[in-house]
């Protein structure tokens, strides 16, 4: 298992995943995403316990329910790791005290925020604020691209950035490394 494991992060450090989606990567390795856990009569996949666990331990206070991520990660064929990535570098997860529109808006992934402080959405739950993200990169940005090749290029089927930071594509791809370590550890 471990071994396994390994192998599938050398392959995506050399990015011999690029042409896989989600979706298809789940299928290569269906026991490492489809392993259940029965806790008080509920069966929890390990994924979901492993981002209910990075949750825990980074962002306690998040507004975000694990399980809300997993439900519109299987249903937009986004991986959990990248849903975590974007909240986490745009609001730290809904925790971070300067992201005050992302209280108020009701996102914690910054869909229709500005740099100058205009916002196009005013969402009635964050679990509404997770669905507009999850519909968005589906249906703009991962359209022929994998993940990956996204957070290398950041840009919708229009060419538009999805942020304004220059170094979005950085930072992004590190921070979706270390949260892909944690989900498959």
């Amino acid at each position: 298992m471990r071994y396994l494991i390994s192998l599938v992060l050398v392959l995506v450090t050399l990015n011999l995943y690029a042409p896989y989606t989600y979706k298809e990567m789940r299928t290569f390795f269906p026991s490492e995403k489809t392993v259940t856990v029965e806790t008080n009569k509920t069966v929890e996949t390990a994924e979901l316990i492993k981002v209910r666990e990075y949750l825990q331990k980074y962002y306690p206070t998040t507004p975000l329910k694990a399980e809300w991520i997993i439900k519109y990660a299987e249903m937009y064929e986004i991986s959990p790791a990248f849903i975590l990535t974007i909240g986490q570098v745009e609001t730290s997860l809904g925790t971070d005290p300067k992201a005050y529109r992302c209280k108020l808006n009701k996102t914690v992934f910054s869909v229709g925020e500005f740099d100058d402080g205009t916002s196009l959405y005013t969402n009635k739950t964050y679990e509404e604020g997770l669905d507009r993200f999850c519909r968005l990169i589906a249906n703009y940005y991962l359209v022929n691209k994998t993940e990956l090749e996204l957070l290398g290029n950041f840009r919708n089927v229009y060419g538009q950035r999805y942020a304004s930071a220059p170094a979005y594509e950085q930072v992004t791809t590190q921070i979706y490394g270390f949260i892909n370590r944690f989900i498959d550890s």
